[in-house]
């Protein structure tokens, strides 16, 4: 606090010193002036200049308050400062994904046969899939699936190209019960052309007779924004044909979230099988 060689002491009158030593923090600190004898008069003389507004004392004094109020302008700054790794981090709008929903309704018209409706409801939330089956894998019954989402490209970003699969396991319930993996992947180029594949292996648990693999490949490819024309097969369990694996072709359109699309599987034959399909996202 004071500058080199300085001591408040040094303008202290030599007469007016106390003789013997002064003592700081318990250490004998010897005063070369020791020896001078001490007047009481010259003392009280001297006690004015001391305690006057120029005095050395005053001055010191002052020193000490400025620094104290120093330290405590620097506590209270750091006190407001935030410390590393306390401070709250809000996610960017962007980066908040909301779920994802999807409803797919498709109408099976079966020559000699039972027809039926198979809805379909989805619900992703960044790696999770979550769906819901009904007459998928049987006709009256049920399953429900839980899946791992992974996507590398975004055609939707600029990308050129897109693939996405989602491994799922599922349970299987109703006239036919088991377990069933399963898998969906698709590998998209641009906004043009989608190849697709919705494959699973059910594990029926009451008969190994009742096991089956279903599959349902298809290509799409979209000449204008909203209309996809394509080739399609399938291998269900769902019901029965001469066919092991139908093949046929597909025609859709689309309009914002609405997507409607006709599926024909082995066209121009007795097995002829139309499937009417309505899809919306939200």
């Amino acid at each position: 606090m004071f500058g080199t060689g300085h001591s408040p002491l040094q303008n202290f009158p030599s007469d007016v010193l106390i003789a013997g030593h002064v003592k700081l923090r318990g250490a004998a600190i010897s005063d070369q002036r020791s020896m001078l004898p001490f007047d009481s008069k010259e003392f009280m003389k001297a006690l004015p200049t001391w305690l006057g507004r120029d005095s050395p004392l005053l001055n010191c004094m002052n020193a000490a308050k400025q620094l104290a109020l120093l330290v405590v302008l620097l506590s209270v700054q750091a006190l407001g400062q935030a410390r590393p790794g306390t401070a709250s981090i809000k996610t960017p709008a962007s980066e908040a994904q909301p779920w994802e929903y999807t409803l797919t309704v498709d109408g099976f018209i079966v020559p000699d046969g039972t027809s039926y409706v198979d809805p379909v409801l989805t619900a992703d939330h960044r790696w999770l899939h979550l769906e819901a089956r009904y007459n998928e894998e049987s006709l009256r019954t049920a399953s429900l699936w839980v899946g791992y989402n992974f996507s590398h490209g975004d055609i939707r970003a600029g990308d050129k190209w897109e693939f996405d699969i989602t491994p799922m396991i599922g349970g299987v319930f109703g006239r036919l019960n088991g377990i069933a993996p399963g898998c969906e992947a698709s590998l998209s180029y641009k906004k043009k052309v989608v190849l697709s594949i919705g494959n699973e292996f059910v594990f029926d648990t009451t008969s190994k007779s009742g096991n089956f693999y279903y599959a349902w490949p298809q290509f799409t490819y979209s000449p204008v924004e909203w209309l996809h024309i394509g080739a399609v097969a399938q291998h269900t369990a769902a019901y029965h044909t001469a066919l092991n694996i139908q093949r046929g072709f597909l025609v859709g359109v689309s309009h914002k979230k609405w997507e409607f699309t006709t599926y024909v599987f082995s066209p121009g034959t007795a097995s002829t099988t139309v499937v009417l399909e309505t899809g919306i996202s939200f």
